[in-house]
């Protein structure tokens, strides 16, 4: 629809002042019906408000407080959170502050007293079934930590007790994982010293051990000595955990990319399942963290004869009987759905009902090399916190590579399956509150022979999808393990351990993300290496080892996008203001000649200031013919003091080689730096622009101007003079003035000459005119002339008359300044200079109208002013104070001699005589206040 001018002000009234009536739809004739829609703005105070309370601006009405109380206040609120706002605390009662206080350290406060009937029964539903689910996983996991069994039933109970009184998660299911148990052996299985293990070091025949014992390992040998290893490590995990949580230093898991985080998790799981493998086949080999090592052993055992078929076979068959169950429970969940989590239940309770029987179970303990896991102690875990205080002295520096590793690794894969599973529950998860619940888990449960526990994929699944509502799952899951505890042993001596290892090897294989390896090669090659040097490091560097190469390729990564960010050519779009990345889109575009448009991709610190300005003055040098460059600085959002000083020394650089530098795009954030820097002074201000499109322009009639100047100059303003001392020529302007001030005038007439160019899209015919622009000027000429002869020496004009509402010639001299002002390339923030002289040539004008782009504000316009220090200041604080209306810049440049600035301000009222009323009541105080 197309919208007249003319029309849209008759229908604001704002010709006469009158209302005057909206015309009706109608479809007949050539001309469309007009409607207007009036834009649902907020008020001033509103607005302010909300800025307020976002956090994006300060209160007005708020004291001011002292340096050190602020900084106070910052570091409370990053420890602690946003504190509640001034009114909320005075109207909570000490009580209710004690209660809020309570309910945010312990959350079971707050969701146990809401919890109704059906949420009891379901999270007592599906506690009870990933308690099934946990008890023979985490003594499969307890095996991989190269503990005794009944270690994995402890850190089952105290620490999923304690994460559902601090959790805020209702399916996370927290207990004993692959991978952290994997980090805790193979960092602390050799880790004891000769005294605290005599027996494993005072043994001289490695073969014969290797050979010899189930378990020859120096965890194996001295099991109590590495328990006491592995509490002390997981009180760490805890510290470190807790201690983040508090500092908010969750943010820094976000440095592990998703494809080396892949790539190790992928090799730690193969390193697992080899490790169980000797189970299945019923042999004992040394403990390794190495693929290799562990692979050498297998077939050296299996070619010597020292393997068993029975107890692989029935591995097998126990493995395809678990996959089985989740494939029919997958295919048929209306019918199977309950025996998804009873899997590993029920594969353990056939093999042990197999091993009970009488003459069955000897014959393939004996003959057929079938291992049982023997006696596990039956009660509740031992209070190992004396021995965890006595030992942290001595062994942190023993356990921390290994405690940061796993609360590392252990918080990753808690919050990715608690953020999952909570977005399909429309819920928001706290990553803080997470780290520290999962620390205090650790910590308190390092106090109960317990060791590092995280949330655990498989088993979250399962409580989710069983129904779990709140951690009261949780909690009922810990109380069933206790009960466990107390009952089980006894009757589970007799288990096989093949079937340990099978739960093990069905929970790791589908970690082994191939098929993601190769949606990485699709996608992007950088990843897809990624991916494979984080995984063959952790096959055949280590865990430990293979952990540090996935963050240090991480890290490598963030530093090479940082320090080499992508510097993008841009181009115009063909018949539009529009500069795009040349590497965009099919449609070709069009280049500028002389003028050289590119993109920063990222913020410019220390690290990359260098790449960039190296990377501008090859392309420069690349591009023949260029005269400007155009930095396009919408992607960077901060620059540091070297960047500063790279910005300043890429403009004196590109000046020395005739090349001018124009920034356009600046942020708000960027644009205050600069401008504290000095950078806009000490470069020109006429070389930041708002946008691309604008600073092109600005670049083309510069170079007109100075085109014109430069031949001026060589025709009228020099002549030729033989010196007669020296036999030579020498060239001597007209004028008595010295080099440095010509080479300011020259640049000054250059502008000046620049803004009287205008710039038009080739094959298209510019309908402008330069009329407008005259008339003015010679209308604040003439204003000027008369306010000098009735008073020659005042400063201050006298108020104007209330003039009628917006009349024609005042308005048309508005949007002649405006259309000025923008072919001069004025810039947002009024970045563009004032007058050179200490005192502006004429005393200050002051105009205000209706604006024509939003008819219920208005539009400012102050000539001469913004010369004169605190002017601006005073403008805002006036027109705040006595008409309640908050002012602020819009466009600023300077016209010949002449400063003029645009201001836009809301009024509080709408309509248009009530606009033309305030702008006369604006006209009137600013000049007095000045």
């Amino acid at each position: 629809m197309q919208y007249v001018a003319d029309t849209a002000l008759a229908n604001h009234g704002a010709d006469d002042g009158s209302e005057a009536p909206r015309p009706s739809p109608s479809n007949t004739g050539d001309e469309e019906s007009l409607y207007v829609v009036e834009l649902p703005t907020k008020t001033v105070e509103e607005s302010l408000g909300q800025a307020v309370g976002l956090g994006l601006r300060k209160d007005p009405d708020q004291e001011t407080v002292s340096g050190l109380h602020a900084a106070c206040g910052q570091a409370t609120t990053f420890l602690q959170g946003p504190c509640s706002s001034k009114d909320d605390e005075e109207e909570t009662t000490c009580p209710q502050k004690c209660e809020k206080a309570a309910r945010h350290a312990l959350p079971i406060l707050g969701w146990l007293p809401r919890t109704s009937k059906e949420g009891f029964k379901a999270d007592l539903i599906a506690g009870l079934t990933v308690g099934v689910m946990v008890i023979p996983q985490s003594m499969s996991y307890a095996s991989i930590a190269g503990l005794d069994l009944v270690y994995g039933l402890y850190a089952s109970f105290v620490p999923t007790v304690v994460y559902a009184f601090f959790g805020t998660s209702g399916q996370l299911a927290v207990g004993p994982v692959a991978l952290v148990s994997l980090l805790v052996e193979a960092g602390l299985s050799d880790a004891l010293t000769k005294g605290e293990c005599p027996e494993y070091y005072e043994d001289d025949d490695p073969a014969r051990r290797m050979l010899g014992a189930s378990d020859d390992s120096l965890a194996g040998t001295c099991p109590d000595a590495y328990a006491n290893l592995v509490f002390v490590a997981m009180f760490f995990v805890g510290i470190i955990q807790f201690g983040a949580a508090i500092c908010r230093l969750g943010f820094l898991i976000n440095f592990l990319g998703h494809p080396v985080i892949s790539g190790f998790t992928s090799g730690a799981a193969i390193t697992i399942g080899l490790s169980q493998f000797k189970f299945w086949l019923g042999i004992s080999i040394p403990k390794s963290q190495y693929c290799h090592e562990t692979i050498k052993a297998i077939c050296t055992k299996v070619l010597r004869g020292k393997a068993h078929w029975m107890p692989f076979l029935l591995g097998v068959i126990t493995y395809y009987m678990l996959k089985g169950v989740k494939e029919l429970a997958t295919k048929k969940p209306k019918t199977f759905g309950w025996m998804k989590p009873l899997g590993p239940l029920i594969i353990c309770t056939l093999s042990l009902v197999m091993m009970i029987i009488p003459g069955l179970g000897d014959t393939l303990r004996d003959d057929y090399g079938v291992q049982t896991i023997g006696l596990v102690p039956s009660g509740l875990p031992p209070f190992t916190l004396p021995r965890v205080l006595r030992d942290v002295p001595s062994k942190a520096s023993t356990v921390l590579p290994t405690a940061i590793s796993a609360a590392l690794i252990g918080f990753m894969e808690s919050i990715a399956i608690g953020k999952s599973i909570a977005a399909k529950h429309g819920e928001e998860l706290s990553a803080g509150k997470e780290l520290g619940a999962i620390g205090l888990a650790n910590l308190i449960g390092s106090f109960a022979a317990g060791y590092p526990v995280a949330g655990s994929f498989s088993r979250s699944a399962v409580a989710n999808s069983t129904g779990a509502k709140t951690p009261l799952a949780g909690l009922v899951t810990g109380l069933f393990v206790m009960l466990a505890l107390v009952i089980l042993p006894s009757f589970i001596r007799k288990l096989p351990k093949f079937v340990l290892a099978t739960i093990v090897i069905s929970s790791v294989v589908n970690l082994v993300a191939i098929g993601e390896a190769k949606h990485l090669w699709k996608v992007r090659k950088l990843d897809f290496m990624l991916w494979v040097i984080a995984f063959l490091g952790t096959l055949f560097a280590g865990v430990l080892y293979g952990l540090i190469i996935a963050v240090g390729m991480s890290l490598i990564v963030v530093l090479y996008e940082s320090v080499r960010p992508q510097i993008s050519v841009l181009w115009k779009l063909p018949g539009t203001a529009i500069y795009r990345n040349v590497k965009q889109g099919e449609s070709p575009g069009q280049f500028v000649k002389g003028v050289l448009v590119v993109r920063v991709g990222a913020s410019m610190y220390f690290a990359n200031v260098a790449y960039i300005k190296d990377t501008i003055i090859e392309l420069c040098r690349q591009v023949e013919d260029t005269k400007y460059v155009v930095v396009e600085m919408t992607p960077v959002t901060s620059v540091d003091s070297t960047a500063l000083h790279m910005l300043e020394d890429l403009f004196a650089d590109m000046r020395r080689k005739g090349v001018e530098v124009c920034l356009a795009s600046i942020g708000s954030r960027v644009e205050e730096t600069l401008r504290l820097a000095g950078v806009q002074r000490k470069c020109g201000y006429e070389w930041f622009h708002d946008n691309v499109a604008h600073a092109v322009e600005f670049c083309i009639r510069h170079a007109a101007a100075h085109k014109a100047v430069v031949g001026r100059l060589e025709a009228d303003s020099l002549d030729m003079t033989e010196t007669p001392s020296q036999g030579t020529l020498r060239m001597r302007r007209a004028s008595n003035a010295s080099s440095d001030n010509l080479e300011k005038e020259d640049k000054k007439s250059v502008l000046v000459m620049a803004a009287k160019h205008r710039v038009v899209e080739r094959g298209k015919k510019h309908r402008g005119s330069t009329a407008a622009e005259a008339k003015a000027l010679a209308a604040l000429a003439d204003a000027d002339e008369e306010e000098s002869k009735s008073d020659p020496s005042a400063v201050k004009p006298p108020p104007a008359p209330s003039p009628p509402a917006t009349p024609a010639h005042k308005r048309d001299t508005v949007r002649a300044l405006r259309s000025i002002i923008q072919q001069n390339g004025g810039a947002s923030s009024g970045a563009n200079p004032v007058a050179d002289e200490p005192e502006a040539p004429a005393p200050p004008t002051i105009v205000c109208v209706a604006d024509d782009d939003a008819l219920d504000q208005i539009l400012l316009v102050a000539c001469d002013v913004g010369d004169r220090p605190g002017v601006l200041r005073d403008i805002s604080d006036v027109l705040a104070s006595r008409l309640s209306l908050q002012l602020r810049y819009n466009e600023a440049a300077v016209v010949g001699r002449r400063s003029i600035s645009f201001w836009k301000c809301e009024v509080p009222a709408r309509g248009a005589s009530e606009v033309a009323a305030a702008a006369a009541k604006a006209e009137k105080l600013i000049p007095a206040a000045l």
